[in-house]
């Protein structure tokens, strides 16, 4: 007799990190960021600018799941890089990272200098599904674990 089939997933699912894209002309803040995200569970990608910035997310929207985006950028500033990924993902999810505490685009703001944690717990608030939105977008949450039922 044939062994019973058992549902697979895939591994490439199961072992995938998620990626941030980092936006700030600061070497020394991106180089900061990375540690931050990598001891978070994130991989990063990243550009000094808003112009790199918006061709770095046209290539990798489909991995990236939050952009942390300095305001204060030569070339094209936050604002405007902020207007570019909405055109191309009006879904896009940005967490403005700024040492101004002036945020005029109405998005979360962590103010230079944060701790680790307070990155963190901005970050994952962003990405990860809150109850609420588990509830109106039919999950079901299994201990750690959450899964989409409108996705087949």
């Amino acid at each position: 007799s044939a062994a019973p089939l058992r549902p697979t997933i895939p591994i490439s699912s199961v072992q995938r990190r998620k990626t941030l894209l980092i936006v700030d002309d600061d070497a020394r803040i991106r180089r900061l960021l990375t540690r931050f995200s990598s001891k978070a569970r994130y991989d990063t990608i990243f550009a000094e600018d808003g112009v790199g910035a918006v061709e770095v997310y046209r290539k990798h929207q489909a991995e990236v799941v939050a952009v942390l985006l300095d305001l204060n950028m030569p070339v094209c500033n936050g604002e405007q890089c902020y207007a570019q990924l909405k055109e191309i993902n009006p879904s896009v999810k940005v967490i403005v990272s700024s040492g101004n505490r002036v945020n005029n685009l109405d998005l979360p703001l962590l103010s230079k200098p944060y701790s680790f944690h307070t990155f963190v717990s901005s970050i994952n608030a962003l990405v990860k599904p809150s109850a609420q939105s588990l509830e109106e977008e039919h999950w079901i949450n299994l201990n750690s674990i959450s899964i989409n039922l409108d996705r087949r």
